[in-house]
């Protein structure tokens, strides 16, 4: 009977956890895809490194949604041809659930990239490199781009570049609807480990 109590509540804190903060995406590959970036603009370019931008991984991760499941093409990623970029009608509805004001993102840039295979790690690198020798690069190579935000899935990545600007930075008015929340997921573990020791 021990033992059943026990995954129980296991069980429970996995959900909490799962259901407040659920994951579209492999934040290893995020973090090696930012990081070749920006060893490529310090150690190529010459310029300073991307941060970290939280308002623009929540709108990267809202952008994924309309690419997870399709297929690579020649037309598709950094491919894409000029002027036949993809539309989002849903942008408006992003902006406001990653609580984001619509002025804070008029000179961002979204930057989907398509890598096939099964390998999130090595599509990284590989999608690095796309960015960089591409069409793509240059926004990488711009020095008023300041953070970005990635996110990932299946075989594609979205990369979002912010400016330091109020036109652009992505700057988040109030508590995003996203992942990464840390004094929330604390809360929601410590709820679970009540849940648990009152099922002990």
């Amino acid at each position: 009977m021990g033992h059943l109590r026990y995954y129980i509540g296991l069980l429970l804190i996995h959900l909490l956890h799962g259901h407040f903060f659920p994951s579209s995406a492999d934040d290893g590959a995020n973090s090696q895809l930012l990081n070749d970036i920006n060893q490529y603009r310090t150690q190529v370019v010459g310029i300073s490194a991307l941060s970290s931008n939280t308002g623009a991984s929540c709108m990267a991760e809202k952008v994924l949604t309309k690419f997870k499941g399709t297929a690579c093409t020649n037309s598709t990623g950094v491919d894409t041809v000029l002027g036949q970029e993809q539309q989002f009608p849903e942008y408006p509805d992003w902006v406001s659930t990653c609580k984001l004001a619509v002025e804070s993102t008029h000179d961002g840039q979204i930057l989907p990239e398509c890598v096939p295979g099964n390998d999130l790690s090595q599509s990284a690198k590989v999608a690095s490199y796309n960015y960089t020798h591409s069409q793509d690069s240059e926004y990488i190579n711009d020095t008023k781009y300041t953070s970005a935000g990635v996110a990932s899935v299946d075989n594609w990545f979205v990369l979002i570049l912010a400016t330091n600007a109020s036109t652009g930075d992505y700057q988040q008015t109030g508590g995003a609807q996203c992942k990464h929340i840390p004094l929330l997921s604390a809360v929601i573990s410590n709820v679970g480990m009540l849940l648990f020791a009152f099922v002990l």
